[in-house]
């Protein structure tokens, strides 16, 4: 119930910003984005709260409104991640992306414009201290299709989904020996984008970087 009463208040108090920019014309100028930082188990998988790498966790909501650049019913179906919000927004008012920012501008899609996007990106989760029961530390890949889970405990089990014929990650093909080749493929794929984003598996290296100074 809590959880349903922050969702209603978040709907309503985006409904009463929307209202304003409506009164004060300035609705149709305004970019306006709805996002979350994650997703959310609701049972399945026997979870509750987020940090694994299902598809419940995993998936965030994503709605732009801006009618001057995007057109009506537009939908995309590539995989925009929230490190590309950034980017997006100052593509759009004109200011450079900095080299640093890991992300892509969604603005060409917006626009429905042919462009090169990314075919996977990287999952990462440190279990935490204050939360032992969420899960091992892990790595995940995830394309169009195919999901490949490196979990980072002894005697746990790496976990590969064909999320086209099995949506809901019910069937575990890691050891099918038909699904070898698309193993080690996504395997090589995950090593390059650790390198592509400077994957550090030490995840105190920031904090202790904080503290000496």
């Amino acid at each position: 119930m809590k959880l349903l009463r922050c969702l209603k208040s978040i709907d309503e108090s985006l409904g009463a910003v929307m209202k304003k920019l409506d009164e004060i014309g300035e609705l149709d100028n305004t970019v306006i984005i709805f996002s979350s930082d994650n997703g959310y188990f609701m049972g399945e998988h026997t979870y509750w709260d987020k940090r694994i790498a299902y598809e419940n966790s995993m998936r965030i909501p994503m709605i732009i409104r801006y009618p001057k650049l995007i057109k009506q019913h537009t939908r995309i179906e590539d995989m925009c991640l929230n490190i590309d919000l950034a980017p997006t927004i100052l593509d759009l008012i004109g200011a450079p992306i900095p080299n640093y920012m890991q992300g892509e501008s969604m603005k060409p899609l917006l626009l429905g414009a042919e462009t090169k996007w990314r075919e996977s990106f990287l999952f990462e989760y440190y279990v935490d201290d204050a939360y032992p029961y969420a899960g091992p530390d892990m790595l995940a890949i995830r394309t169009d299709r195919f999901k490949l889970i490196d979990n980072h405990l002894k005697d746990d089990i790496d976990e590969l989904y064909d999320l086209k014929n099995d949506p809901g990650e019910m069937k575990n093909l890691i050891n099918e020996i038909s699904f070898d080749s698309v193993e080690q493929a996504l395997r090589q794929s995950l090593d390059k984008l650790k390198i592509e984003y400077d994957y550090n598996p030490d995840r105190d290296w920031w904090l202790r970087q904080v503290i000496s100074k």
